[in-house]
């Protein structure tokens, strides 16, 4: 018996599981974009849209297979379609990301 044949539709059956689960994550924080609290859709497009937030939605398009220009090409054009946003002129800008600490990496 040839133990690749039987692990192989094993691991395809996760790499799509994988890829809807990062497609699902995808497609919430657009629906949250779309959101009418202020920090839920705040943090949200600062996610999708921010350069600060670059790698962690390139890693996230990457991994629902995804090209990330285009997930934000569709992003602007449904949240085009959303209700306008009436924003509370005190409330705090979406947090940007840190450096996670040295001892991670040690």
């Amino acid at each position: 018996m040839n133990l690749l044949e039987t692990q192989v539709p094993a691991y395809d059956l996760a790499i799509n599981e994988c890829r809807d689960l990062w497609n699902a994550v995808i497609e919430c924080a657009i629906n949250d974009a779309r959101s009418c609290k202020v920090t839920v859709g705040g943090h949200a497009r600062a996610w999708i849209f921010s350069p600060a937030w670059e790698v962690d939605f390139g890693l996230a398009c990457h991994y629902a297979g995804l090209e990330p220009a285009w997930v934000r090409r569709q992003a602007t054009r449904y949240l085009q379609t959303a209700p306008t946003l009436t924003l509370v002129p005190d409330a705090p800008p979406p947090p940007t990301p840190e450096a996670p600490p040295d001892e991670v990496f040690a």
